[in-house]
């Protein structure tokens, strides 16, 4: 006997019937069921008006079927949108153009497609699907000006006002003295010498104005010393090195150097036509003379022939010097030294020409007593080593 099959309808018409007084015998007898079939269709029935009661709260599980569902629903649509706008690229007879991609993706974003999605699909950049505005320009510069207008003045001693174009010949002035100066040496100098109440912002656009920028220099990022010392005084850590200086006769002047960390001041030098073991250790006993240093000091080198020597290794122990020295091509562990000889020769030996030993000297000679007494440093509060070392005695 062929399985019968009933429809919703079917089955709502039996439950009327037992509803409507038939007994549960009747009705099965009637309809040909068996008593489980017409309690499993009572059952269905109850949950289907269930479900539509107000009442009805669904399940966990149901509702995260529910929520499955859409998101299926709403990715085939997605997919659909894409579809049908790349089966309308392919259509057009010819190579399609940037501006036949940008009506695609117009139209089918407005459809509801992403606008990252269609750009990634018609393979054009974002910034092309985006209305560029036009910048009309005005013939009066001033309309064209963003914020407050410059007052063209700042205030000086006594708040007495002080015009731009009178900065702007102290910035000469300040540029000619030393004009490896960067801007915001030169604001310090500005308010350290004529009292002017300026910022550095203003001094950077007053320099780039009259062209007396210098160009940007990116530095790199240096590496920690080989051994992490606390260093709180002046005379504790000494660091020593050479510098090769090529003259215009094709010969070179050999300065042996030695740089106080804290103070930053050049302690000690040597300027040879040579750079032997004497020469450092004729460097080293004029700095320790010099600066009155008898103890407690650390050397640092690099692995020169004149530092890893016997005659140096003695000369250290009997001063009772620490000497150490850094690792092999790591010269940002000796970084102090180095930075000086890059100072060195940026602001004085590609601003001079050295002709031959006797120019190179007397060079080099004003430039470590400029280093020394005049140059201000940005790590030491914009002040000279000098200056430095007479502040922290007193």
């Amino acid at each position: 006997m062929a399985r019968r099959k009933f429809t919703l309808d079917d089955k709502i018409k039996i439950i009327e019937e037992l509803n409507n007084g038939f007994t549960h015998a009747q009705v099965c007898k009637k309809y040909e069921l068996s008593s489980s079939t017409l309690s499993t269709f009572k059952r269905q029935l109850d949950i289907i008006n269930a479900t539509e009661s107000k009442d009805y709260q669904p399940s966990v599980k149901e509702r995260a079927l529910e929520e499955e569902n859409r998101k299926l629903k709403e990715l085939v649509g997605k997919k659909e949108l894409e579809l049908d706008m790349l089966q309308n690229l392919l259509k057009k007879k010819e190579l399609p153009t940037v501006e036949d991609k940008l009506v695609l993706a117009k139209e089918y974003t407005q459809k509801g497609l992403k606008i990252s999605r269609a750009c990634m699909l018609l393979q054009i950049s974002r910034s092309a699907f985006y209305p560029k505005k036009k910048v009309i320009k005005s013939d009066d510069d001033s309309n064209s000006k963003v914020g407050r207008p410059f007052p063209g003045f700042s205030y000086g001693i006594n708040n007495c006002i002080v015009d731009d174009s009178v900065i702007e010949t102290l910035l000469h002035e300040a540029c000619g003295k030393a004009p490896f100066y960067g801007y915001k040496k030169i604001t310090k100098i500005l308010r350290r010498d004529h009292g002017l109440h300026i910022n550095a912002k203003k001094v950077y656009r007053l320099a780039k104005k009259l062209g007396l920028l210098l160009p940007y220099v990116k530095h790199t990022k240096q590496g920690h010393l080989a051994v992490a010392r606390n260093i709180t005084a002046i005379n504790q850590l000494w660091q020593i090195d050479i510098k090769y200086v090529k003259t215009l006769n094709r010969k070179f002047i050999m300065l042996t150097d030695i740089i106080d960390v804290c103070s930053r001041k050049i302690v000690g030098r040597e300027i040879t036509k040579t750079a032997t073991t004497d020469d450092a250790i004729t460097a080293i006993k004029r700095a320790l003379k010099e600066n009155g240093v008898t103890s407690n000091l650390i050397l640092r080198s690099d692995n020169d022939p004149q530092f890893t020597s016997i005659k140096f290794e003695h000369l250290c122990k009997v001063n009772n010097i620490y000497h150490e020295r850094i690792p092999v091509n790591s010269p940002n562990y000796n970084a102090h030294i180095e930075s000086f000889h890059s100072l060195l020769s940026k602001e004085c030996i590609t601003w001079n020409e050295i002709k031959n030993f006797t120019d190179g000297y007397r060079l080099i000679d004003e430039y470590i007593k400029f280093y020394n007494e005049e140059r201000i440093h940005g790590s030491l509060n914009y002040i000279s080593p000098n200056q430095f070392i007479r502040e922290s005695m007193n």
